[in-house]
């Protein structure tokens, strides 16, 4: 059996400081004692089932890749969970934003990359509030460095869509703002904006996510729906030709999007310009046929950046 420690969720919450559990506008959830086995995690409970979790998340589907202890975590009003479940459970941020967790010398450290363009209306000041200077174009060299075994990652593609990225300033987090999120903080203190953010439409990730089983390989946890290995050598060495493809687009005169589009589907659309098609004849040569029919290459292509 796996001790606690090591299962990825005790690890998120390891990477985070091991912080006190809290609700969305920062509210910390005070324990109830000792209850029993965490349902997630095997190790020692304290908080109840609707502490960290609703009661639609009770789906069969959900309970059985969730709950791998729910055998032996129970009290008379149903399963119970740890410290570590309930954080992870609750925390906002890992369903905002792609995340990842890494074992290092000094223990495992958690980052956050953005992967969409900072918006150009209002909207612009809140997402360089979490992101600063980084840039898009940049995701998925961070995404693919190699990593060693054990590495656990996750991607809320869901909630990247309805804005998680652009509000990641407004999560609550553990010692200080998400910003600054390579440091390790106070476990009893948590940073509360001046507008949190105790909503969005999003599913859970990080409560399903694996730790990869290889050096320089990442089990990808996308949404709650799928776990993608991705050899990250391998798609690195795709980027400079995919962008290659992507610049000759836009210069034949697509829109990013448009030549982002072709570039997934491996064509041009019927209206776009006959240069266009032309380049997209040579999509094959400049990109091994095997990636574009593997479950990663949405993901690769849409992160593309000029």
């Amino acid at each position: 059996m796996m001790n606690p420690t090591e299962h990825p969720v005790y690890r998120i919450w390891s990477a985070c400081s091991e912080p006190a559990p809290y609700e969305a506008d920062g509210e910390l959830i005070p324990p109830r004692g000792r209850l029993g086995t965490c349902a997630v995690t095997g190790g020692a409970a304290t908080y109840r089932y609707l502490d960290g979790l609703s009661t639609s998340f009770t789906l069969a589907r959900a309970a059985n890749r969730a709950f791998r202890f729910s055998w032996v975590s129970r009290d008379q009003r149903g399963p119970v969970l740890s410290a570590a479940a309930v954080l992870v459970a609750k925390t906002i941020a890992l369903r905002s934003a792609p995340w990842i967790v890494e074992p290092t010398s000094g223990g495992d450290r958690i980052s956050f990359h953005c992967s969409r363009h900072c918006p150009k209306d209002e909207r612009g000041e809140m997402w360089r509030r979490a992101w600063r200077d980084q840039k898009p174009a940049s995701f998925l060299t961070w995404l693919l460095r190699d990593r060693p075994a054990g590495t656990i990652s996750g991607l809320p593609a869901y909630g990247i869509d309805h804005g998680g990225e652009v509000n990641l300033a407004r999560c609550c987090w553990p010692g200080g703002p998400i910003g600054e999120h390579a440091k390790r903080f106070r476990r009893d203190r948590v940073h509360v904006p001046t507008d949190p953010l105790v909503k969005l439409q999003a599913k859970h990730v990080a409560l399903y996510a694996p730790a990869s089983t290889r050096a320089g390989m990442l089990a990808l946890q996308v949404d709650s729906d799928a776990v993608m290995e991705v050899e990250c050598r391998r798609w690195r060495a795709a980027i400079p030709g995919a962008l290659q493809l992507l610049d000759a687009l836009m210069q034949a005169g697509l829109a990013e999007s448009a030549a982002k589009r072709t570039i997934l589907l491996g064509h041009a659309d019927p209206k776009h310009p006959v240069r266009a098609h032309a380049i997209a004849a040579t999509i094959p040569i400049h990109l091994p046929p095997t990636l574009t029919r593997e479950p990663f290459w949405p993901i690769f292509a849409g992160a593309l950046y000029v």
